[in-house]
């Protein structure tokens, strides 16, 4: 029982009324906790057991401390225009970079299934490293490589978005993390 469950992500934003997540074996509902000092540095609770266990961790908007895959991963959504309208673009004024990069790496306007397939697998074989509470719902971010048709891997940032009151998770975007053009 001292290892966290796999399942669950603890948020904190720097300062603020915060939601944090706790297993039910924890036998503790999601509660708020507050964080009165801003600082570079967050606080944020660690279930240990039945204890809690405060650390510290440098952040910038969030942070999170239990490893998990994106929710729903197996029913995630990629809208056909989020990929052929912004990822894919060369016309969209804030897709065109990354169109040039992912058409690098093998993806193409006219074959974009390839691309959605792509980002589908991508959170399916990696684990969440952060997620944002917004007043909409809530944006998970994935990182890791990024298999691609030319048989190169670049390391990419994806982020999906879950609604209030909903469970689906669907693409928001997708970008190069740094250093990975020249994969």
């Amino acid at each position: 029982m001292g290892d966290h469950h796999p399942n669950t992500l603890v948020v904190v934003p720097v300062v603020g009324m915060v939601p944090v997540a706790r297993p039910a074996a924890f036998g503790a509902p999601n509660r708020w906790h507050r964080l009165d000092r801003p600082s570079s540095s967050v606080r944020y609770q660690k279930p240990i057991g039945k204890e809690v266990d405060f650390l510290q961790k440098k952040t910038s908007r969030y942070a999170t401390i239990c490893p998990m895959r994106l929710p729903e991963y197996e029913q995630a959504l990629v809208p056909e225009h989020k990929i052929t309208a912004y990822l894919l673009s060369l016309d969209h004024r804030d897709g065109r970079s990354k169109a040039v990069f992912f058409m690098r790496f093998g993806f193409a306007l006219d074959d974009w299934p390839v691309l959605a397939t792509a980002l589908k697998r991508h959170a399916a074989e990696h684990e969440v490293v952060a997620a944002e509470p917004t007043p909409f719902g809530t944006n998970y971010v994935v990182e890791g490589p990024l298999p691609a048709p030319d048989g190169r891997s670049p390391g990419v940032r994806v982020v999906w978005f879950i609604a209030i009151g909903e469970r689906i998770p669907v693409l928001a975007t997708a970008y190069p993390l740094k250093g990975a053009g020249d994969d």
